[in-house]
């Protein structure tokens, strides 16, 4: 069969990812050049597999805690945690701020770094106390390494010697006191000296240890002292891990790049760089952070850095994922004899210090510092996409490129084309276009597209011609002796096209693949394999392959790579393993399933075939439809593949063969199938006690297996909660499904469900009744309940009194259930209180028949009134709230009681009382002078409140008359010259009342004679005069004045405020009057006496003593 001797091959490159171990060369497997993490925890390597090894950082001050007295344990854990991976290692052990601070108290001066304000301390390096210190840590470090276990010792494969500010070179943080001031000579000495104690202590490890040194950004000296001073070391490359386009790059590699990629003292001189933690802070990356990483990928792979150091929120960044595996695959690979792999990332530079291609004619002088220049450059070629967005930033150096606050794509002395790894472009100015700043729509997240170059048919710019690195090819043609891989990764926009042509061995212009654009948006990569490549510079432009645009539609390019197989182990075709074995499983079950790797290299494209095998089935993804054979198609020209095999078997057999594997133009392979199937399923039946109360825990499944094969597992679940048991009977459960899997010999699977049960949730619930009314007093609720399992008990009526009350309700499975608490309000309700009285209008007595009204006085609790009549008397009639009543008596009532009780719903109160009787009442009283000249003729004396109906007797003592008024309510008397009384009867047709009285008094005769003396008769009060006697008064006071004519008049007493103690009316009668105040209440002092008629007033002083 002819070979083929090319294949042409398109794909996305969304997700591509070519197999790492297909191209890469294995330059050696304990350094793991590529990816390492920077620092913090250890993330894990299978979950992000682009890490190849990790630094670990260390304090001097927490490894010696005290003078030579050193604390271990977090070293060796975080030595322990890294190692536990197999990745390697390369560790630090800061001094500066990392310098402990008893230090300074045996002597090392502590001197203060003034940078922009911010104050931090650092040693005096140049005192020698200091450096036997720290010399004395570097070897007690050194010797613990030694001691560490041999898995973790082991992959210990670099220390950075750490001088300064952490790994950084020597030297101080800002500014310090003049006292404490270096030299650059004085700490190039410093870096020397420790450099050569860190390189003498570990020189002779075994397994090595290397000394990694960190000279300075432009440290030719420092590099060239290493060489010479202690060979064989590595290095960190502070800048070229950190950005691309750094200005003066072009100069730097004039002393660095080939330290870095030629052999010194006989071996390669490894690097690391890391990109700052933060680079998203800064504004020349945000916008295009992927295709800027991608960039600067290429840019370490162009110099030749070995180790691209990546702090984890880079690493936890899938999207960054593709940089890393294309930067994996190239780290390393110094030697390019062997090395397996070139790649040519296009891009044009403009370096505003080239005055030939920018003439100062034109761009403006050339002068570093003159922006004008950079800005007329960018402004050249912004419909490219260049952009100049920071001008003031790019005339710096390097480390001030990195804080760009936009992107930058002139700069200062940097590298004007492609950034490239033994594939050459050849005239690219002239064959193609620069861009920059791509956008893909349809692929945004792309790393592509930071830079790139175009070519169309329509002028001289139409193609890419590349010439392979002649030490790539050991300076002779390829010759058809091995297979070459191109993979051109393109802009897929528009309806352009290109066609590829290469030097082969029958032609020297041999067409290959070719491409037409679908307008798509999204980046994509073709390939191709060459099996008769010849590769001497054959074709047009003395290249060995070019690209050529096939229209006159604009097609851009990123990145042209270049593979070849490893020449120490040249592995072409397909490979995988010998065989796959499955355990006996049960038959009719979801089947087992296992993987296997297919590894192709150098393939030509053609579909893969795996062949079927009864009771197997093939997938490419675990979760993928499985089918009885397998087509592999569109894997690009190599294949790293994980092949999913389930085993299926239908009936109890033996299921062993051979599947093949063919395609990919090369012979196919065979790989060897083993298992057997078996039914070993038992019978499941169960018997279930459900649960007893609602949400107990008590339900129990008894399951019963029979027959089947044992051992015998089981696997109990439930979908309503977190559940899981082995046992074959499961209790204590709550109501649910329960699920059961029972396995039995060989794999093989049972399910049954079973569902344990519950009551309805049994809810006892209580109602009040009625209200407490009464203070006391009870009430009566309801209890019921629902759900849970009748009979019940706690159920029914209740008494209770006031407070907070439950009851419990039990169902017939003992399952019990509380009310909600209810709160009983106390009664505030009493019985009523007595009727202070029973008032009537029966003064007149209750003779010759009539009608009589009485009435209880009103008590306000009261609803009610009940009446209880003497004999001889009849209620007529009654009010509606029966606190009043109307009676008539009988010809033979004489006396009796009329009782009356207040009520409400608490009870009856006692009963008020009053006699009635057929004859009046006793007159309420009398009133009338009570102190009377001897002799005094004209007295009146009234019947207070009379009744018409009633005749009224008077009678008063001995030596009185009485001259007018007899049965009526109002008498005359004339006095006699002694004390006496006053009486009077109230009358009707059955009989007289008990008399009333008033006593009389006498004055005295020399009272009497003051007030004949003292007081005239005068008709107007305001000329009367009137007396007060005695004054002062004690206990009483007897005011007098003479009258002649009745008349009324107002009596008040008021103290020196003006306030009334005392008022009361008086009825004066003809001839002298007198009035009694009594005293004793009132305090000592002055009081006034007011007399006050119709026709004026009088005020009289009287003192109190």
């Amino acid at each position: 069969m002819k070979r083929k001797t090319f294949i042409i091959l398109l794909s996305s490159l969304c997700g591509f990812v070519a197999p790492q171990s297909i191209f890469a060369q294995n330059p050696g497997s304990m350094f793991n050049y590529g990816v390492w993490q920077t620092f913090g925890d250890p993330i894990n390597v299978v979950q992000y597999p682009e890490i190849k090894g990790r630094l670990c950082n260390f304090n001097w001050k927490d490894i010696e805690v005290a003078n030579n007295v050193w604390a271990w344990d977090s070293f060796d854990i975080e030595l322990t945690r890294r190692a536990q991976d197999s990745l390697p290692i390369i560790f630090l052990v800061y001094t500066e701020e990392g310098a402990p601070d008893w230090i300074y108290d045996l002597g090392v001066p502590k001197v203060a770094q003034n940078e922009n304000g911010t104050i931090t301390y650092a040693p005096y390096y140049a005192n020698n106390r200091y450096k036997n210190l720290f010399k004395r840590m570097i070897t007690t470090v050194h010797q613990h390494i030694e001691t560490l276990p041999y898995p973790v010792r082991k992959f210990i494969i670099g220390v950075q010697g750490c001088f300064g500010s952490t790994g950084d070179y020597i030297g101080y943080k800002g500014t310090v006191d003049s006292q404490y001031a270096l030299t650059d000579e004085q700490f190039f000495g410093l870096f020397t000296e420790f450099s050569q104690y860190y390189y003498n202590e570990y020189v002779n490890t075994d397994p090595k240890i290397y000394l990694l040194s960190n000279p300075q950004n432009n440290g030719q000296d420092q590099m060239n002292w290493l060489i010479q001073n202690c060979p064989n070391g590595w290095i960190k490359c502070g800048s070229i891990g950190k950005g691309f386009q750094l200005n003066d790059e072009v100069y730097k590699s004039g002393w660095l790049y080939n330290l870095l990629n030629y052999p010194q003292n006989g071996d390669y001189i490894r690097s690391r760089s890391e990109l700052q933690f933060n680079p998203d802070e800064s504004g020349w990356w945000s916008e295009y952070k992927y295709k800027n990483m991608f960039a600067l990928i290429t840019y370490d792979i162009f110099w030749g850095l070995d180790w691209s150091n990546q702090a984890p929120g880079q690493i936890f960044d899938q999207q960054y994922d593709y940089a890393f595996n294309f930067y994996n695959k190239y780290a390393g690979q110094k030697k390019p004899s062997t090395a397996t792999n070139a790649m040519c990332a296009l891009r044009d530079g403009l370096n505003a210090a080239d005055t030939i291609r920018f003439p100062v004619s034109v761009y403006g002088k050339a002068d570093r510092a003159d922006t004008t220049r950079y800005k007329n450059i960018a402004t050249r070629f912004a419909k490219f996409g260049a952009r100049q967005e920071d001008p003031l930033t790019a005339t710096l150096g390097e480390l001030n490129n990195l804080a760009a606050n936009g992107i930058n794509d002139v700069g200062w002395d940097v590298f004007p084309g492609n950034y490239e790894r033994y594939l050459h472009q050849l005239k690219a100015n002239e064959t193609s276009v620069g861009y920059w700043n791509v956008r893909a729509l349809a692929d945004s997240n792309t790393m592509y597209g930071k830079y790139a170059r175009g070519i169309n048919a329509t002028n001289s710019k139409n193609a890419l011609y590349f010439d392979v690195d002649s030490l790539f090819l050991n300076n002779a043609p390829v010759n058809g002796k091995y297979p070459i891989i191109v993979d051109i990764t393109y802009l897929d926009s528009g309806f352009g096209g290109f066609r590829m042509f290469y030097d082969a061995k029958t032609s020297t212009n041999k067409s290959s693949l070719a491409v037409q654009l679908t307008n798509t948006n999204v980046w994509k990569k073709a390939s191709v394999t060459l099996y008769d490549a010849y590769f001497g510079n054959r074709a047009f432009n003395a290249s060995d392959f070019y690209i050529q645009a096939i229209n006159n539609q604009n097609v851009l390019f990123s990145v042209v790579e270049l593979s070849r197989p490893d020449s120490a182990n040249p592995r072409l075709g397909l490979f995988t393993q010998e065989s796959l074995l499955f355990d006996t499983i049960c038959t009719k079950s979801t089947g087992s399933i296992k993987s296997f790797i297919l590894n192709g290299y150098f393939l030509n494209g053609s579909n893969i075939l795996i062949s079927p095998l009864p009771g197997y089935s093939f997938s490419t993804a675990i979760n993928g439809t499985f089918t009885d054979s397998l087509i592999i198609s569109s894997y690009g020209t190599g294949i790293n593949k994980s092949i999913y095999v389930k085993f299926s078997p239908l009936k109890t057999n033996v299921y062993s063969g051979n599947v093949f594997i063919s395609g990919g133009g090369y012979k196919a392979i065979s790989m060897a199938l083993k298992g057997a199937g078996i039914n070993s399923r038992p019978v499941l039946t169960a018997n279930i006690s459900n649960a007893s109360c609602n949400n107990t825990k008590n339900g129990a499944i008894d399951l019963v297996v029979t027959g089947g094969a044992g051992p015998f597992s089981y696997s109990w679940t439930t979908d309503s909660f977190p559940f899981k048991s082995t046992t074959e009977d499961i209790n204590g459960l709550s109501p649910a499904n329960y699920s059961v899997t029972v396995n039995s010999f060989g794999g093989c699977t049972v399910t049954a469900e079973y569902i344990i049960t519950q009551p309805s949730i049994l809810s006892a619930s209580i109602k009040k009744d009625s209200d407490i009314v009464c203070k006391g007093s009870t009430t009566t609720v309801t209890v019921s309940a629902v759900g849970g399992t009748t009979p019940y008990a706690g159920t029914g009526i209740f008494t209770v009194s006031s407070g907070n009350v439950s009851f419990v309700v039990t169902d017939a499975n003992g399952c019990a259930s509380e009310t909600d608490k209810i709160t009983i309000l106390p009664g505030a309700l009493v019985v009523p209180p007595k009727p202070d009285e029973i008032k009537g209008n029966d003064g007149g007595g209750l003779c010759d028949g009539g009608t009589f009204y009485y009435a209880a006085s009103p008590v306000s609790s009261a609803t009610s009134y009940t009446w209880t009549l003497p004999a001889g008397t009849v209620i007529k009639k009654t009010s509606a709230k029966k606190d009043s009543i109307s009676l008539t008596v009988q010809a033979e009532f004489a006396e009796g009681t009329l009782l009356v009780t207040a009520n409400n719903v608490c009870g009856s109160s006692l009963p008020a009382s009053k006699t009635i009787t057929a004859i009046p009442e006793k007159p309420v009283g009398i009133s009338g002078p009570v102190s009377v000249f001897a002799n005094q003729a004209g007295l009146i004396y009234s019947v207070i409140n009379p009744k018409s109906v009633l005749t009224y007797t008077w009678s008063s003592s001995s030596g009185t008359r009485i001259t007018t008024g007899q049965n009526t309510w109002q008498a005359t008397i004339n006095w006699g010259p002694v004390d006496g009384k006053v009486n009077v009867k109230a009358n009707n047709n059955c009989g007289s009342s008990g008399p009333a009285s008033i006593d009389v008094t006498v004055l005295s005769p020399a009272l009497q004679n003051t007030l004949k003396t003292k007081v005239k008769n005068k008709s107007n009060i305001k000329s009367l005069s009137a007396i007060v006697m005695p004054n002062p008064a004690n206990t009483l006071a007897i005011v007098g004045f003479i009258a002649e004519k009745t008349d009324v008049y107002e009596m008040e007493l008021t103290d020196l405020t003006g306030k009334t103690l005392l008022r009361k009316k008086l009825t004066s009668i003809i001839g002298a009057n007198t009035e009694k105040i009594n005293m004793q209440p009132y305090s000592n002092g002055l009081y006034f006496i007011t007399l006050t008629n119709n026709t004026g007033r009088v005020t009289l002083k009287v003192i109190r003593n």
